[in-house]
């Protein structure tokens, strides 16, 4: 029997560091769009919606074919926490999808490219993995938290972690980052989750991890480099 899957796209107006990120063009295409045509090709997705504050964002979606919900301004502010506007999502689209549902897909919008076939991936480790809590993509740090520095008060460098002693990579133990590619959550743990307690409280206790090997399926659009890298690699993909 086949989950049914909301895969939800918040895109709010607001951006500080990027104004107006999601319109911003990659290759002549929208950087929400590539979300909003990655969200329509996987197979597993029963209903793709895009929740924003934005005009110009909800006009980009509608003209993919893809249903709006209305963000409220109270989750479109800076301090907003995510994972009040995935409770939103539920409360006002989960009795419309014709059955329970089995699972809360997030797709940042600023991730413009994604592995093919990824998004199936993740909804797939969550179904058919009982005891997880949650699915998401991410990435392996190449810059160790056991190495970092921080300022003292008397502006002198000291470690982060004084009680690291490796000097080799190799000798440190392997850490991750997610990326906000792919985001599998079961809504049961989303009423249980309570953002000020710490980051992440949506995923549960037992979360899953899909690697991303490439960092251009980890890249996050919050700057102009980021765009122009963006761009290079999509650029690379349409040569091969």
């Amino acid at each position: 029997m086949n989950s049914t899957v909301l895969a939800l796209i918040p895109a709010r107006a607001g951006s500080r560091r990027l104004p107006h990120k999601h319109q911003r063009l990659i290759g002549g295409v929208p950087v929400i769009e590539y979300t909003i045509r990655a969200a329509l090709e996987a197979k597993l997705v029963t209903k793709v919606v895009v929740a924003t504050d934005d005009d110009m964002v909800a006009d980009i979606a509608r003209a993919r074919g893809v249903d709006i919900l209305v963000r409220p301004k109270e989750l479109c502010q800076d301090t907003s926490p995510i994972d009040d506007t995935f409770k939103f999502a539920c409360r006002e689209l989960g009795n419309s999808m014709g059955s329970r549902l089995d699972q809360l897909l997030w797709l940042q919008a600023d991730v413009p490219i994604r592995l093919p076939g990824m998004i199936d991936r993740v909804v797939s480790t969550l179904t058919s993995d009982q005891q997880a809590t949650a699915a998401v993509t991410g990435y392996q740090v190449n810059q160790h938290p056991g190495w970092m520095k921080e300022l003292s008060p008397d502006g002198f460098l000291v470690p982060l972690f004084p009680e690291t002693r490796a000097y080799r990579m190799q000798d440190l133990p392997d850490r991750f980052l997610l990326d906000g590619a792919v985001v599998a959550i079961r809504p049961e743990y989303l009423e249980k989750s309570s953002a000020p307690s710490g980051p992440h409280q949506y995923l549960g206790p037992r979360p899953r991890l899909l690697l991303h090997e490439h960092p251009m399926y980890s890249l996050n659009i919050d700057t102009d480099v980021q765009l122009e890298l963006a761009e290079f690699y999509l650029r690379n993909i349409s040569q091969r």
